[in-house]
């Protein structure tokens, strides 16, 4: 398990002290402007400079903004999809991406919290926005010993905004995302408030590494029923082309409500492709 560095291009409004920006007045590190000496009373931050070049003459001394930290959360999709075994197991493999974002946000002096979802909001893994660095260990304890006993859909996950703060905060977004649209638009929508990073998770034994001939017997893992499907080149190319598409409308669907662009995960998690990602979107 391995952190990755994250930024956001908000302004966090309060806190503690931190590493990100904020619009308060104060500290040292992100310039603001200059401002009359009598306004801001500091003759440590003098700047003689910008004071000759005013007219008609005066002081000026450089003001700053503080940096605050801010809170992470990660929301992870519990449905029973998740339990899914190919190359990895998803569920195994959300819980390793859960540890690095929770060991992310405590190595950026951010708190870190979590909360599951299926059909209900899932308090076993609920872990409140904490600083400890022992918060790693304890949500990956929790859900390692989550058992999939029956099927469950996802009907709980607009609910999970009950759950996190009002203040704007970072929120990464863990799922496979096989639900249905409206109730995907919905949780986006009562989400609005915060910054918004959507990890999908795929396995390519769902999508390419299939037999070009043969039986399979396909099983809906949330209670939907099973059938038996002959593969052939032609089905095995039309459901990459599903895939090739679900990944393009997610995409949309993730634009449209304002979200970053989702992040991919096929098979096993990369944290410093990670970092590129989050980096690249937030303009560094």
């Amino acid at each position: 398990m391995e952190a990755f560095y994250y930024h956001i291009a908000w302004r966090s409004r309060g806190g503690r002290v931190g590493g990100h920006p904020t619009k308060i007045t104060g500290g040292h590190a992100d310039f603001n402007a200059h401002v009359p000496l009598m306004q801001s009373f500091n003759p440590k931050r003098l700047d003689l400079r910008a004071s000759l070049k005013t007219v008609p003459k005066q002081l000026m001394v450089r003001t700053f903004h503080e940096r605050y930290a801010i809170q992470a959360y990660a929301v992870v999709d519990m449905s029973t999809s998740m339990n899914f075994v190919g190359h990895q197991h998803k569920w195994q493999l959300s819980t390793e991406i859960v540890q690095a974002i929770a060991w992310s946000a405590i190595c950026n002096g951010d708190t870190f919290g979590c909360v599951g979802a299926d059909d209900v909001l899932r308090m076993d893994v609920y872990e409140p926005s904490t600083y400890r660095a022992v918060v790693v260990e304890d949500i990956a304890s929790k859900m390692r010993s989550v058992q999939f006993t029956q099927p469950v859909g996802i009907n709980a996950l607009p609910s999970v905004s009950e759950l996190l703060p009002a203040r704007r905060s970072l929120i990464f977004l863990i799922s496979d995302f096989y639900m249905d649209e409206a109730l995907l638009i919905q949780s986006l929508q009562n989400l609005t408030a915060h910054d918004v990073v959507p990890i999908v998770i795929w396995d390519s034994a769902e999508i390419t590494d299939l037999p070009d001939w043969g039986w399979m017997r396909v099983n809906d893992m949330e209670g939907k029923g099973t059938r038996s499907v002959f593969l052939r080149p032609a089905l095995k190319q039309a459901i990459k082309n599903t895939y090739r598409t679900r990944q393009q409308r997610l995409t949309q669907l993730f634009n449209t409500a304002g979200t970053r662009p989702p992040f991919f995960v096929l098979n096993q998690f990369n944290s410093e492709a990670m970092t590129r990602h989050m980096l690249e979107d937030s303009g560094c």
